[in-house]
């Protein structure tokens, strides 16, 4: 929709205070670009400001198109945290997207999450590997891409436990640092 500013009212007088309100546009097509077609329609439109009174808006003189510019909409994608034993494969819990326009899915993205496991956020820490220490890492998805998205990632939480092992009489539970008894 468009929401007038920028409208030019031919006719009015100098010093006046006057725009135009209520005016929709639809798009040629859904897609990013510049300079595209709007196609307007005038049936809500309405005069505003403190000399509207002195006007009536002529159906007559209505332009049926313009151009404007669709810019890329914002989606964020953020790692879902997950769980894993000592020495388990890294592993991710998919991610969760916000921000799609209305109707649309993971469907209008190029490519897959890609994931890296690391102790910091940014990636410049150790990189998960089966048999790395318990403690928490980082989930970092990159990899998508869209002609009609600014993509921004959010990182996730990887923990990794200690590892249980049964044993006839109890449990034992394995981490970086041996073996505990219980």
């Amino acid at each position: 929709t468009t929401d007038g500013s920028g409208a030019t009212l031919s006719g009015k007088m100098s010093g006046d205070v006057l725009s135009i309100n209520g005016v929709t546009g639809t798009f040629s097509d859904k897609n990013v670009g510049t300079g595209k077609t709007v196609t307007l329609k005038y049936s809500n439109a309405y005069l505003d400001g403190a000399s509207a009174d002195n006007y009536e808006l002529d159906a007559s003189g209505n332009q049926a198109t313009a151009t404007g510019n669709i810019t890329k909409a914002t989606l964020t994608v953020t790692a879902n945290a997950n769980t894993i034993s000592y020495g388990d494969d890294a592993d991710n819990n998919g991610v969760t997207y916000s921000g799609f326009v209305s109707g649309e899915g993971e469907s209008v993205l190029d490519n897959t999450p890609v994931y890296e496991y690391n102790t910091k956020a940014d990636g410049s820490g150790d990189d998960y590997m089966a048999g790395s220490p318990v403690g928490v890492y980082y989930i970092i998805p990159s990899g998508l891409s869209s002609n009609n998205y600014a993509i921004t990632y959010k990182t996730g939480v990887l923990t990794v436990e200690a590892k249980n092992i049964d044993y006839a009489g109890g449990t034992i539970t394995q981490d970086e640092n041996g073996y505990n008894v219980s």
